[in-house]
């Protein structure tokens, strides 16, 4: 990192901008990776696309507002993500148990676990 841009409240904005920038990328690749149906690139991209106006207008305006409203988004939609893996995670893994009489090596418990921790990362 350049050292005279440490220090730069309007270059510290626009990290934390393009940081929320990586939550939905993130999640829409879970969602992928538990239902590959559910999520496809135009999809992927409407989710990307308010954080990346967000950015865009920052660097236009240089209005610290843009921060707020991108954080607000970015706590909705990875709500909305959590909320989504978890209950799709548990219907494939139930659909999984009702079907299947060995299920050690097929479940995806382990994207629940990331989920979590992805959780209480946030917190």
């Amino acid at each position: 990192m350049i050292e005279e841009l440490q220090e730069n409240e309007t270059f510290i904005v626009f990290k934390k901008l393009v940081d929320l920038c990586l939550v939905p990328l993130a999640g829409s690749f879970l969602l992928k990776i538990i239902r590959p149906s559910y999520m496809d690139t135009k999809k992927s991209f409407l989710l990307q696309a308010p954080t990346i106006l967000f950015v865009i207008i920052f660097v236009i305006t240089q209005h610290k507002i843009i921060l707020i409203l991108s954080f607000t988004y970015t706590t909705i939609i990875a709500a909305i993500i959590f909320f989504l893996i978890v209950f799709i995670s548990d219907r494939y893994n139930r659909n999984l148990r009702n079907n299947l009489s060995n299920i050690d090596t097929n479940t995806i418990e382990w994207i629940r676990v990331v989920v979590y921790i992805y959780l209480q990362y946030g917190i």
